[in-house]
């Protein structure tokens, strides 16, 4: 099954909407879907979803004094409209390695569901974190500071190893009366847009205060294309994508 780790630059671009509303409509496709909160510096899909907090990848640390299993991992999730989530680490922890991180994402895939993992911003030490993720999603929002944070976490991925055909972006918040943003994010990302999630506040603010995923509306429609062009990119097949112009472009 796949693995995808979703993340992000500066700016708050909405990672976690991304990574919980794509498990969800990978769910909904007929993926059985695992969504982790493996961000180091306290993530927040356990408030999203409302989670136990007494549950989760920390707890698993703590309890014994072993590396846990795949099983383990299982017994911490909670359902949430048919998908598996574990929640994530209450705060920033020394005992939250790079290779604990990665241990996760090695976890999750053993559990032989899809697995979706919430990684937060990108440090120097997330590339380390990303072995076994077939895919790594990159956030962003169609404003300059979004776009610089991003460049600087995709320059920090490739040099940390991370294939550049391995990234993708999926940009949160697009406004439909500036279409236009979405080739100017690709060109000055010089990556390929896999998705566009478009900017609807009264559907965003409904689904946070109930706690769920988006079911319906045009955010419901944006995250189930997204999940059926992840799945073609992944499984060999040509996904429709935003390419950046080949003037400029660095491979």
């Amino acid at each position: 099954m796949s693995t995808v780790a979703v993340c992000a630059g500066k700016g708050s671009p909405g990672a976690t909407f991304v990574a919980v509303n794509l498990a969800a409509a990978m769910q909904r496709q007929g993926d059985e879907t695992l969504l982790l909160d493996l961000d180091p510096s306290a993530g927040d899909i356990a408030a999203y979803l409302g989670l136990d907090p007494r549950r989760g990848v920390y707890p698993l640390l703590k309890m014994d004094a072993k590396l846990p299993t795949s099983e383990g991992l299982l017994k911490e999730s909670e359902e949430r409209e048919g998908m598996l989530v574990v929640g994530g680490f209450p705060e920033m922890l020394p005992i939250v390695a790079p290779d604990i991180l990665s241990y996760f994402v090695k976890l999750g895939a053993d559990t032989g569901r899809a697995v979706v993992a919430d990684l937060g911003r990108v440090g120097g030490d997330t590339p380390t974190a990303l072995k076994g993720a077939q895919k790594v999603l990159v956030v962003v929002r169609p404003d300059l500071v979004s776009v610089l944070g991003a460049e600087r976490a995709i320059r920090v991925l490739e040099r940390g190893g991370i294939s550049h055909d391995a990234i993708s972006v999926v940009i949160c918040g697009i406004e439909r009366r500036r279409p236009g943003d979405v080739q100017e994010v690709a060109d000055a990302l010089h990556l390929p847009i896999l998705g566009t999630i478009p900017l609807h506040r009264a559907h965003s603010r409904k689904a946070l205060v109930g706690q769920a995923a988006i079911s319906e509306g045009p955010l419901a429609k944006a995250f189930r294309s997204l999940a059926e062009k992840l799945a073609r990119e992944l499984t060999g097949a040509v996904a429709s994508v935003i390419e950046p112009r080949a003037i400029g472009v660095v491979a």
